[in-house]
């Protein structure tokens, strides 16, 4: 999916330079699918969380999970764990009670599961930084954006309980042709440009954002050194980038009353 591998080129991105600190953290995949992302997260070495878990409601994409998960093993690095999740059920046991990362990839396309993923999410959550990050599919409008299915009902259910942030972002899958030889070899790389952000928060108010960045993920190689310049877009995808933070109340004594 478009979505899983937008998500999964952002979090790279984002734990190279610090804008969400992965490192060490319990991180959880809500419909995971084939686990690309929390797999991916698995392999960023020192930028690495302590904990991965990749969860489906699917048995058979569990599986799936659970063997890519094997073949994708490091020495060294703790294997992702696998598990069953249903989101109506408050109980599921999972390795752990709380997150400090949760992330997801093209979750919601239906209003029925606005309820059940703020109801999974939000206990799940860890007390203090932690975040949920979800990518879905869609066009540069907010009209367009709001079609999908929950997708607008979802977001302003979590900005009553903290601050949304969104981010528009294009990924471009590109392709450079080189010949060597008699043999014409192919290169692929995915760029996901962020379009700009845009900020919720729990009382509703929007700040703008503005500014252009590009991440790339190389899949493949060319017998001839290319410039990204010379790589021709095959094909396109919408997202949107939402990353969530709960308002954390502190709570402050009360100041001593002079004698």
């Amino acid at each position: 999916w478009s979505s899983a591998v937008g998500l999964s080129i952002w979090l790279s991105h984002a734990a190279s330079t610090g804008q969400l600190r992965i490192a060490g953290a319990r991180l959880l995949e809500l419909g995971a699918g084939v686990g690309l992302p929390g797999l991916l997260c698995g392999q960023l070495g020192a930028d690495a969380p302590s904990q991965v878990t990749l969860t489906d409601l699917s048995t058979q994409l569990v599986d799936c999970m659970q063997a890519n998960a094997e073949r994708n093993a490091k020495d060294g690095a703790p294997a992702p764990k696998v598990a069953v999740l249903n989101w109506d059920d408050r109980s599921a046991d999972l390795d752990c009670d709380e997150y400090d990362i949760i992330v997801g990839a093209d979750l919601v396309y239906n209003p029925a599961h606005v309820t059940q993923l703020v109801q999974t999410v939000l206990p799940r959550l860890a007390t203090g930084l932690s975040t949920l990050v979800l990518v879905e599919p869609g066009m540069y409008t907010d009209a367009e954006f709001d079609t999908r299915n929950g997708w607008a009902e979802l977001k302003v259910a979590l900005a009553a309980v903290g601050t949304v942030e969104l981010r528009r972002m294009q990924l471009a899958l590109l392709e450079h042709r080189a010949t060597s030889g008699s043999t014409e070899l192919t290169s692929g790389s995915t760029e996901l440009w962020t379009r700009g952000a845009a900020t919720h928060n729990a009382g509703g108010d929007r700040e703008g954002g503005a500014g252009t960045d590009t991440h790339r993920l190389e899949t493949g190689e060319v017998g001839q050194s290319a410039h990204p310049s010379s790589l021709e877009p095959m094909a396109y995808a919408d997202l949107e980038l939402l990353i969530f933070r709960k308002e954390v109340l502190c709570l402050m004594p009360p100041l001593a009353q002079p004698e």
